[in-house]
């Protein structure tokens, strides 16, 4: 006959609860958990702080157009500062804990490795304060000051204590970094919004001058204004005019950063077209083997034309009518296997030979053979 109701597991005996008991205690004593967690994360904890997260949050914290150029979210940002704050002494506990794992002597050895390499990282951030124009004096500063510190951390009590009540500095640093830094404001304030329906009562003419690849940060001090030591001119003309230090680009590169810079537009799939004027640039004589031709400019940008989009024109063929526009302006001249590469002048001029108007493809002369390996030209004979 079958049993009913519900079935009563049967608790773990006396003896079973004392072996898991048992079990753990055994694997704590093994790796030391008591002294790596409880001293020796600490003091990895504290010289992390001192020695990587206190100069990376400043120096992240102090150029907040960093995380502006890579649209981070306000999410991103946090995580950041707590992988800075944590992640090395994290990593640096785990690798302990397997060396305690292998022997108390290898874990105390390993240990005390991790504490020079963290030191040695703390004297380079404090010897670079000095400006040392020799690299061997800085290595070895650093060095000394490395071996210093795992020296007194085995030796003295007192350093011991000293790190444990340290181990605050990171929490500290990420607070000020989440906070008070330039950075913190992307956390705290709403995403500013451009105005709309402004009307400029007396417009005046408007010189735009792009310095590419000068982050603003490079131009400052300590105190956030212009260095006037290193940069007297930038430093007159922020004081005669007015400077937005916190300005950044909508992209970290150039091709999208300066088009929407001069348009004020915003790309809706990376690329923006705008009302350029195509013009012709002629050579000045004086430039050998060029005099006499001209070359094609939308805006600034200069155009050349690739081989791989006439096939069987030889490109030397190419003469230009300046007056015409680009679709219209390309004619092939007769071959060259036809015409003498030497002549008296005036027995042939280049204005009556036979042409063949031809239509041609432009592509800017930065992004010539994208396409694979042809032929180019970028400067062309008028008729």
């Amino acid at each position: 006959m079958a049993a009913t109701g519900a079935t009563r597991l049967a608790e773990p005996t006396g003896a079973e609860r004392r072996a898991r008991t048992g079990v753990w205690h055994r694997v704590a004593a093994r790796l030391e958990l008591r002294q790596v967690l409880g001293y020796d994360f600490l003091a990895l904890l504290a010289l992390s702080g001192l020695a990587v997260a206190q100069p990376l949050l400043d120096l992240f914290g102090k150029n907040p157009e960093f995380f502006v150029a890579a649209e981070t979210t306000r999410a991103q940002i946090v995580a950041f500062g707590l992988a800075v704050a944590f992640g090395v002494p994290l990593v640096a506990v785990a690798i302990e804990l397997v060396a305690h794992a292998i022997g108390h002597t290898v874990g105390a050895v390993v240990h005390t490795i991790l504490v020079g390499l963290l030191g040695t990282a703390l004297g380079a951030t404090l010897v670079r304060q000095f400006d040392l124009s020799s690299n061997v004096v800085v290595v070895v500063a650093s060095l000394a000051v490395g071996v210093g510190i795992a020296f007194a951390e085995r030796r003295a009590k007192a350093m011991r204590l000293g790190l444990r009540y340290l181990a605050l500095a990171p929490l500290l640093f990420l607070a000020l970094f989440l906070v008070t830094s330039g950075t913190s404001r992307l956390l705290w304030e709403d995403e500013a919004q451009a105005a709309t329906g402004v009307s400029v009562d007396d417009p005046r003419p408007l010189v735009m001058i792009v310095f590419d690849e000068l982050p603003v940060a490079s131009l400052m001090d300590t105190q956030g204004e212009i260095d006037a030591t290193r940069f007297p001119n930038f430093a007159r003309l922020a004081d005669q005019a007015t400077w937005f230090r916190n300005a950044t680009s909508l992209s970290p590169n150039t091709p999208g950063s300066v088009p929407t810079i001069e348009s004020g537009l915003e790309p809706a799939d990376g690329r923006i077209d705008l009302p350029v004027a195509w013009t012709w640039w002629e050579t000045d004589p004086r430039v050998e083997g060029a005099a006499g031709s001209v070359h094609l400019r939308r805006g600034p940008v200069v155009h050349c034309i690739e081989g791989v989009d006439l096939d069987g024109v030889d490109l030397r063929d190419l003469v230009v009518d300046s007056s015409r526009p680009p679709a219209e302006a390309f004619s092939v001249r007769a071959p060259s296997a036809h015409r003498p590469l030497h002549r008296p002048v005036g027995a042939l001029p280049v204005d009556v030979e036979p042409t063949t108007p031809v239509a041609v493809r432009t592509v800017p002369y930065a992004e010539w053979a994208n396409r694979g390996t042809t032929t180019m030209r970028l400067r062309f004979p008028t008729r």
